[in-house]
C-alpha cells in the first residue's frame, strides 16, 4: 500500500504531462464487432466476442445464428442434435478443432456443437474449404477453431445466468487467477437443464425439444519463462436428453442418451530464434467417452409393458433365429435392428425393436503432433512435423457387441509459404498419413493463393484434397430412433474429396471513413468416396452404405456490410447450393439441403455503446424430402426466421432480453405419425426447420474485478 501512495504523484504528474501535450488533439476510435476476414491465405472468417454478445449464444452450435456461410439446424427431433452446414454439406465434413487441437469425433460427433458453451469463448474462426494440412487431413469442406478464454487474461470473475420462457435455465462461471508472473490458471464451469421437460406446444403427442441437463467443467493452465511456454488442461461432461413421446415422458422417458466424456489436453513450444519465429512445439490431446442410448420411441406406445417381459426372451430369439426367420448371422453381426417379420408380424416387430433399443458406445481417442516452425526471412517460411492419431470405438447393441474398430494414423507434414510482398501470398502444403483399419497410405496436397491487385481488392483461390474415417453407426445413432430399419454395410469406404474455390473481396470507400465490403465467393466439393445416407432406394428402410456413381456440391455466396453511421452496421448476404448425390442409380437432390439462404443483420449501438440492439432475419429456401412408405417424394417451403435481442451494458454488468424464430415458423410434422408408432411412417428422423416456435429469453453478464 506504501509503495501504491508513493507512486501516485509520479503518475499524477505523467498523466499532466500528457495532457498538456495532447491538448490540440482528439483521438477517437472505433471498435468494430463485426465478424472479420482472416489475414492469411486462407478464405474465412474470424467471429469475436463482440460477435457472439449479437445473440445469446448458449452454445458453440447457437454461435453461427448471424453467420451466412454456416447453417445450423437439428439433426433429428429424437435426440435434440445439432448440425452445422458449410458448403451445402453436413459439418461432418468440417474439421472441428478447440485451439487446434481436434474435439468431436467418433459418437461425440452429432452433440459436439453443445459442449462448448458460448461465454467459454474467445473467437470462433471458419476456414473455407481445404484448410491447412497442419492440423490432420480430415478437413473436407472447412474448418472450425475454438479459441476459448486464456488462463493469462485480465484477471476476474465472468458470470453469465440465462433463462428462456420454454423452462430452460443455464448458469456459466469463467474465472482466472495469475497465482505468479509465470503462472496462471483457469476454471470454467457450465450447468444447464430444461425444467419443462414434458413441452409439447403443437399437440402432436411428441416432446417438441428434447430435454437436456448438461454439467460441463475445464481447468486451464498456462505457465511461461524465458523462451518456454505451457499450456494445459483437463475436463468433464456429463449430459442426459431425454426426448420422444410426451404420452410416456410421466411413466418412463422414450428416448433417452446419457454421455460422460473425460479430456485433457497439452501444448509445450520453445522459441529457438525470435528473430527468424523458430520455435518447436509438442501438442496433444486425449479423450474417453461414453454413450448410452435408449430408442425406445414408437415401440413402447404399441407394446407397453409387454415389452419389458419380453425382452429376454426375444433376445434370445433374435440371437438364435428358429427355421422360420430368415436372419443370416453375418446379418446379425452388422445389422441387428433389421429382422423378418415372419412368421408372427407381432412378434418379429417387438423383437426386432427391442434388439435395437440399447447401444452403448465407448470411444477414446489420442491425437499428439511434434512440429518446427522457421522463417528464412520475410518472404520464405516453412512448418513441418510429425503426428499420430489414434482411435479406438466399440459400438454394442443390445449388449451384442457391433463394432470394435481400432486405427491407428501416423503422419508427417510439410507446409511452405511464399510472400514477396503484402500483395501476393502462397502457401502449399503436403502430408503423407497411413490409415492402419485401411492398410492405405494417403497423400493430402492443398494449396492457397492470395493476390491483392490492390489496396481495395484482395483475390483468393484453393484447391486440395481432404479424407475422413467414417463411424457410421456411432456418427448416426440418432436414426435408431426411426420406426424404418437401420442398415449398415459392414465395408464402408475412406472417404475422399477434392476441394477447390475462388474467392474475391472488394473495399469501395463510400465517403469520410466510410467503406462498402463485398465479398462473393465459389467452392466445388466433388467426392471420390463417401459414405451416404440413403432414404430413397427403399422407403421402408434407412441405408448407411457407400456411394455407388457421384456426388457433389456447388455454393456461391455473395455479402455486403456497410456502417452508414458509427452507431450502426447492416450486413446482407445470399447463398445458392447445388448439392447432389448418387441414390440407387440416380443423381438426385441431396435431402433435408435447402436450395438457398438469404441473411440481413443489423447491428445498432447507440448512446455511446451503453444499449445493443441487434436484429438477424434469414430466409432459407426450399428443398427435397425423401419418400415415405406408401407417400411420394415432395418439397419442404421456404421458410423465415427472425431473431432480435436488446442490451443494456453497465461498468461491470449488463442485461439482455430477446427473442428467437419470432416469424414463429415451425415445421408442421417434424415426427411422421406419432399417432401410430408401429408402422413404417414413424420418423423423427427427417428435420428440415424450426421444430419450436417463438422463443423468449433474457439474462445477466456479471464481471467481478476486471476493469
Amino acid at each position: 500500500m506504501f509503495l501504491l501512495l508513493a507512486m501516485l504523484p509520479l503518475g499524477v504528474a505523467a498523466q499532466q504531462h500528457d495532457t498538456l501535450n495532447l491538448k490540440a488533439v482528439t483521438v477517437s476510435a472505433r471498435k468494430s464487432d463485426k465478424i472479420s476476414r482472416l489475414g492469411g491465405a486462407e478464405n474465412g472468417t474470424r467471429i469475436g466476442v463482440d460477435e457472439l454478445c449479437r445473440a445469446a449464444c448458449c452454445n458453440l452450435g447457437e454461435s453461427f445464428l448471424t453467420n451466412a456461410s454456416v447453417d445450423v439446424n437439428y439433426n433429428d427431433a429424437a435426440t435434440g442434435a445439432r448440425q452445422i452446414k458449410l458448403l451445402g454439406l453436413s459439418g461432418q465434413y468440417v474439421q472441428m478443432l478447440a485451439e487446434n487441437l481436434p474435439m468431436g469425433t467418433g459418437a461425440a460427433m452429432p452433440y459436439v456443437l453443445g459442449y462448448v458453451p458460448g461465454t467459454w469463448m474467445k473467437s470462433i474462426s471458419v476456414s473455407k474449404g481445404a484448410s491447412s494440412v497442419k492440423n490432420g487431413f480430415q478437413s473436407v469442406t472447412g474448418q472450425i477453431n475454438v479459441e476459448y478464454l486464456k488462463p493469462d487474461d485480465t484477471p476476474g470473475l465472468v458470470v453469465n445466468l440465462y433463462g428462456d420462457h420454454h423452462g430452460k435455465a443455464e448458469g456459466n462461471v469463467v474465472g482466472n487467477v495469475h497465482l505468479n508472473e509465470h503462472l496462471s490458471t483457469e476454471v470454467l464451469a457450465h450447468y444447464e437443464k430444461d425444467f419443462n421437460h414434458h413441452a409439447d406446444d403443437n399437440g402432436d403427442g411428441w416432446i417438441d425439444v428434447p430435454a437436456i441437463r448438461q454439467l460441463n467443467l475445464m481447468n486451464r493452465w498456462k505457465y511461461t519463462r524465458g523462451r518456454y511456454i505451457f499450456h494445459g488442461g483437463a475436463g468433464l461432461i456429463d449430459e442426459t436428453r431425454h426426448g420422444g413421446s410426451s404420452l410416456l415422458a410421466a411413466v418412463e422417458q422414450p428416448v433417452h442418451v446419457g454421455t460422460r466424456r473425460y479430456e485433457a489436453y497439452m501444448k509445450h513450444a520453445v522459441i529457438l530464434d525470435r528473430e527468424h519465429n523458430t520455435n518447436i512445439a509438442l501438442m496433444g490431446n486425449v479423450s474417453h467417452s461414453e454413450l448410452d442410448g435408449h430408442f425406445a420411441t414408437g415401440w413402447l406406445q404399441a407394446l407397453g409393458e409387454t415389452s419389458t417381459r419380453l425382452l429376454g426372451n426375444l433376445l434370445q430369439v433374435t440371437m438364435e433365429p428358429p427355421p422360420g426367420y430368415a436372419v443370416t448371422s453375418t446379418r446379425l453381426q452388422r445389422n441387428l435392428h433389421q429382422v423378418t417379420m415372419e412368421p408372427s408380424q407381432d412378434y418379429a416387430k417387438a423383437s426386432a425393436w427391442l434388439v435395437a433399443d440399447h447401444l452403448r458406445n465407448t470411444h477414446e481417442a489420442l491425437n499428439a503432433t511434434l512440429m518446427l516452425e522457421h522463417e528464412f526471412n520475410e518472404t520464405h517460411s516453412i512448418s513441418t512435423g510429425i503426428g499420430i492419431l489414434a482411435e479406438r470405438l466399440r459400438d454394442s447393441i443390445a449388449a451384442v457387441l457391433i463394432d470394435n474398430i481400432t486405427e491407428t494414423v501416423p503422419g508427417a507434414y510439410a507446409q511452405y509459404t511464399y510472400k514477396p510482398s503484402h500483395h501476393l501470398t502462397v502457401m502449399a502444403g503436403l502430408r503423407a498419413d497411413h490409415v492402419s483399419g485401411y492398410d492405405r497410405t494417403i497423400l493430402t496436397p492443398r494449396l492457397h493463393v492470395k493476390w491483392m491487385p490492390s489496396d481495395y481488392l484482395t483475390l483468393r483461390g484453393s484447391t486440395g484434397k481432404g479424407y475422413r474415417i467414417p463411424y457410421a453407426l456411432a456418427e448416426n445413432h440418432y436414426l435408431l430412433a426411426s420406426w424404418r430399419p437401420l442398415q449398415v454395410d459392414s465395408q464402408l469406404p475412406l472417404e475422399e474429396a477434392w476441394n477447390s474455390g475462388l474467392a474475391a473481396a472488394l473495399t469501395i470507400p463510400m465517403g469520410e471513413s466510410r467503406f462498402l465490403n463485398i465479398n462473393a465467393e465459389y467452392y466445388y466439393t466433388d467426392f471420390l468416396a463417401q459414405t451416404i445416407v440413403d432414404y430413397d432406394s427403399d422407403p421402408s428402410k434407412t441405408l448407411v452404405t457407400a456411394l455407388d456413381g457421384r456426388s457433389f456440391s456447388h455454393t456461391a455466396q455473395i455479402d455486403a456490410t456497410y456502417a452508414p453511421l458509427d452507431e450502426l452496421d447492416i450486413t446482407v448476404a445470399c447463398r445458392l447450393n447445388d448439392v447432389r448425390c448418387t441414390y440407387n442409380g440416380q443423381l438426385r437432390e441431396k435431402p433435408l439441403t435447402s436450395r438457398y439462404k438469404a441473411l440481413l443483420t443489423v447491428g445498432w449501438k447507440p448512446m455511446m455503446e451503453l444499449w445493443q440492439v441487434d436484429l438477424t432475419f434469414c430466409m432459407n429456401g426450399p428443398g427435397r424430402l425423401p419418400a415415405q412408405v406408401g407417400m411420394a417424394e415432395s418439397e419442404f417451403p421456404a421458410y423465415p426466421t427472425l431473431n432480435l435481442q436488446l442490451m443494456r451494458r453497465f461498468r461491470h454488468w449488463s442485461v439482455y432480453i430477446g427473442g428467437e424464430n419470432l416469424t414463429n415458423y415451425r415445421q408442421p410434422a417434424p415426427v411422421l405419425a406419432t399417432s401410430t408408432p408401429d408402422t413404417p411412417l414413424y420418423d423423427p428422423s427427417l428435420v428440415y426447420g424450426p421444430i419450436r416456435g417463438i422463443m423468449a429469453y433474457a439474462g445477466v453478464r456479471l464481471n467481478f474485478w476486471k476493469q
